[in-house]
């Protein structure tokens, strides 16, 4: 199956890979969202092999996790190992589809993976109102994605993500991000592990809290208009010419500024153009779809990690010359 996409559902878009079901209306619990894909947890039991004799012996120190429906193996892993079932996996992101700060819509259920026949289990929730930036006529649908792994590979994650999680690719895509920002919360399998909830609580809010901060930082920059100096001045900061660069090197600054300008002063950024959101939404597009690549890899990687440094950069001078905090 693609990407080890095993079964699961997908709110109104199907996933690309067309698997799955797509649900005309979205659950509003666990148990709902679970129900008919998930109606089973993993159980530890203990493993056994034969001796020298030919005889049954348990293994002392290990388990085998199972699946509870099919009883087919998961992982075989050490004894102080902790099982955490797909309930409490539940349970916590009910908690944060329970989080109630001021002026943030809630979260529901956009899409509920089964992945590599169940070592990993993927639920993707989006805020129920889109954000919008003023003057901006485009629609932004913050993602928040849950993982539970059941391979011993970790345990449970979970974060802010601009990735709707639909296979084992676009899962290692939103962890990348969510490394790479730093709003995300990790809980391992150790007896413990009920222990570090509060944590995982206080991410969940950090992250969410972090989507309003984004639209004020975002709203800030579509308030502030630009001139054409100011776009120049922007392009000789983000994209600068030196006199120890090659002819090749630059032609390539050369070709990554017309792919700029071509972006700024398309429909894209019909609205926008003339603010300093208009600048940076004009880098991003440049950044993620013109500038080149040496693989697919490189160029999904750009798109989807915000620590591109391309990217980054834009951010960093469109906030300068928009008075924003640094």
């Amino acid at each position: 199956m693609p990407a080890e996409f095993e079964e699961g559902w997908f709110a109104h878009t199907p996933a690309w890979h067309s698997l799955g079901e797509v649900k005309d209306e979205r659950p509003t619990t666990w148990e709902q969202a679970r129900e008919g894909y998930l109606d089973w947890e993993p159980e530890a039991r203990p493993v056994y092999t034969k001796n020298w004799a030919d005889e049954i012996e348990q293994i002392e120190g290990w388990n085998q996790i199972v699946r509870s429906d099919t009883e087919s193996t998961l992982s075989i892993q050490e004894a102080s190992y902790a099982v955490i079932g797909n309930g409490e996996f539940g349970g916590i992101i009910e908690y944060a589809m329970g989080v109630d700060l001021p002026g943030m819509p809630k979260l529901q259920f956009d899409a509920l993976c089964v992945l590599k026949e169940g070592r990993l289990i993927v639920a993707t929730l989006y805020l129920e109102q889109p954000v919008s930036i003023p003057g901006d006529p485009s629609s932004m649908y913050p993602l928040m994605a849950f993982w539970t792994r059941h391979d011993g590979m970790g345990g449970m994650k979970g974060g802010a993500t601009t990735v709707r999680v639909v296979c084992a690719n676009t899962q290692a895509m939103a962890e990348s991000q969510m490394d790479s920002h730093g709003f995300v919360f990790n809980i391992r399998h150790t007896k413990n592990w009920a222990e570090r909830l509060g944590e995982a609580r206080g991410s969940i809010i950090t992250a969410l809290a972090g989507v309003d901060t984004w639209k004020q930082m975002a709203a800030g920059l579509a308030a502030k208009a630009v001139s054409e100096d100011d776009v120049r001045w922007f392009l000789d900061k983000w994209l600068p010419y030196s006199t120890d660069m090659t002819s090749i090197q630059r032609h390539n600054v050369q070709k990554k500024r017309v792919a700029f300008r071509a972006a700024y002063d398309s429909e894209t950024c019909d609205q926008i153009a003339g603010t300093a959101w208009g600048v940076l939404q004009a880098a991003i597009e440049a950044a993620d779809h013109y500038f080149p690549a040496n693989s697919m890899e490189t160029r999904t990687a750009r798109i989807l990690v915000h620590g591109d440094s391309y990217k980054s950069r834009a951010l960093h001078y469109a906030k300068k010359f928009s008075g924003s905090a640094l």
